[in-house]
C-alpha cells in the first residue's frame, strides 16, 4: 500500500502580501508644495508693486503740501505776516542826482526809444536827472540808490563812477569816488543802501 507523500502547497509571502503605496502621492504633494510657493512669491510681488505705489502717491502728497507750505509762507510774509513794509501807503518822491567827473557835470543815461522811464517800475529816471521813486515799498533793498543806478547802467562803487576808476586822474592828480546827501559827505557804501526821500540831492564825484 502506498502511502500519500504530503503534497508541498506553495505559501504566498507575507512580504509579497504587503500593499506598497503609489509613488503618485509623493508626487501630488510635491506639485502642489510647488504651486503653492509659486502662488507665495507672486503674492509677495504683488503687495512689493502695491507698496511701492503707495509710497510714491505719498511721497507726492507729501512735495505737494511742502511746497504749498512754502507758497503759502512766502505770501504771508509778503503781505501781513513778515517784513514790515517800509511804506504804508504806495509814495512817488523825486530825488536830483548829480554826477560830476573831474568837476564836469555828467547827464544820467537816456531813456531809450519808445520807453516811458528807464530803470525799474520803482526806482527810475525820466530824462531830467532825477530819481524816481515811486510804488509801495516792502523792502528798502528794492529801493535804494545802488540799486537804481545799477539798473540804468551807471557803475559806482568804492573804486569806481560813471567810467572813472581809483586811480584815474583829473588834471594829472588821482581821483577817488566820494558821495554827498544834501551836502554832507557819507561813504559810498551808505548811498548805496540808501532810499531817498522826496527832495532829496544826491551828488557822487569822482575827483581829487
Amino acid at each position: 500500500m502506498e502511502i500519500d507523500k504530503p503534497v508541498d502547497v506553495p505559501v504566498q509571502s507575507d512580504v509579497a502580501q504587503e500593499h506598497h503605496p503609489s509613488h503618485e502621492a509623493p508626487a501630488h504633494s510635491d506639485r502642489e508644495a510647488r504651486r503653492k510657493q509659486r502662488d507665495e512669491e507672486r503674492e509677495r510681488e504683488h503687495q512689493a508693486v502695491v507698496s511701492k505705489k503707495r509710497n510714491k502717491r505719498i511721497l507726492q502728497w507729501t512735495l505737494a503740501a511742502i511746497i504749498l507750505i512754502g507758497l503759502v509762507n512766502l505770501f504771508y510774509r509778503a503781505t501781513v505776516g513778515g517784513e514790515k513794509p517800509y511804506t504804508a501807503t504806495e509814495i512817488h518822491w523825486h530825488a536830483d542826482v548829480q554826477i560830476e567827473l573831474c568837476g564836469v557835470r555828467k547827464d544820467l543815461p537816456r531813456v531809450p526809444a519808445g520807453a516811458g522811464h528807464f530803470g525799474t517800475p520803482l526806482t527810475h529816471t525820466h530824462d531830467d536827472n532825477k530819481l524816481h521813486l515811486e510804488g509801495r515799498i516792502f523792502k528798502k533793498r528794492d529801493a535804494n540808490v545802488g540799486l537804481f543806478l545799477d539798473a540804468i547802467g551807471v557803475d559806482f562803487s568804492e573804486s569806481e563812477l560813471y567810467g572813472k576808476r581809483g586811480g584815474d586822474v583829473c588834471d594829472g592828480v588821482p581821483g577817488r569816488v566820494r558821495a554827498f546827501l544834501n551836502d554832507d559827505e557819507v561813504s559810498v557804501a551808505q548811498m548805496q543802501e540808501y532810499v531817498i526821500k522826496d527832495g532829496d540831492v544826491v551828488k557822487l564825484t569822482f575827483a581829487p
